[in-house]
């Protein structure tokens, strides 16, 4: 069951064929963001938090430690699949394999993700409760979050003002959010970031790539990225408002 302060979570990683950085091996895992809705009561404001590596720096500490200090220990960390466990799990691994001395990071890892050892984790994936329990005749069998958002948003007129409400805007009942999201122009070029490849590419291009030197390219990629992973976790604050009120 789940316990408040309820946080929602999504992650952004990136797997290189090429490491980036040294002591990682050939696809080794690149934690660069995360974006955090936090509910703390029922009724409650909504709280917002995220994090992004924008530098050429080795991102997992950093990405772990802020984690922490925004879920805290207290509370549910409600994610959309296992991938954010096992992003965890790895970057638990890897404060090993890099000697990083942060033996309370390890600890608080490991309470997070749970082991046969230390049980009691504190993650809640929903897509695994929508497999299971959900159904909704506009999901057509299928349970992707935003497939799952824009079935709901389509029928749900209170899910659509609570998004007005939150966002500020309105939003379009035959246009999902995520179809939705406002493009930029980087270099003459329309760009956007709408789903995970993209994101990667976007990170990549922002930290590494040709642009990584263009100040103003950096600061593009970086509110598109911000404002598609921040999408991710109020998706899956929507949907569970509409899973409780349903009930």
């Amino acid at each position: 069951a789940a316990t408040w302060p309820l946080h929602f979570v999504d992650f952004e990683v990136a797997k290189n064929a090429i490491p980036h950085h040294r002591g990682m091996s050939p696809y080794g895992q690149l934690a660069f963001q995360w974006s955090c809705h936090t509910l703390r009561a029922p009724g409650g404001a909504l709280e917002h938090r995220e994090w992004l590596n924008t530098d050429r720096v080795w991102p997992n500490v950093a990405f772990a430690r802020s984690l922490r200090e925004a879920v805290g220990e207290e509370g549910t960390i409600l994610t959309w699949s296992a991938f954010e466990r096992t992003t965890l799990v790895t970057v638990a691994d890897e404060l090993t394999r890099f000697a990083v001395d942060d033996p309370g990071l390890g600890a608080w890892l490991l309470r997070v993700t749970g082991t046969k050892e230390v049980p009691g984790a504190r993650l809640l994936d929903l897509h695994d409760l929508c497999r299971r329990y959900y159904f909704h005749p506009r999901m057509g069998g299928r349970t992707s979050i935003k497939v799952v958002l824009d079935a709901l948003w389509a029928a749900s007129p209170r899910m659509r003002a609570r998004f007005a409400e939150l966002e500020g805007r309105e939003g379009d009942p035959s246009l999902g959010p995520y179809a939705a999201l406002p493009p930029a122009t980087i270099n003459g070029t329309p760009v956007e970031v709408a789903e995970g490849t993209g994101a990667i590419r976007a990170y990549e291009a922002m930290v590494y790539g040709l642009e990584r030197n263009d100040e103003l390219a950096r600061t593009t990629w970086s509110q598109l990225l911000r404002q598609y992973c921040r999408l991710d976790t109020l998706a899956m604050v929507l949907i569970w408002e509409h899973w409780m009120a349903s009930g």
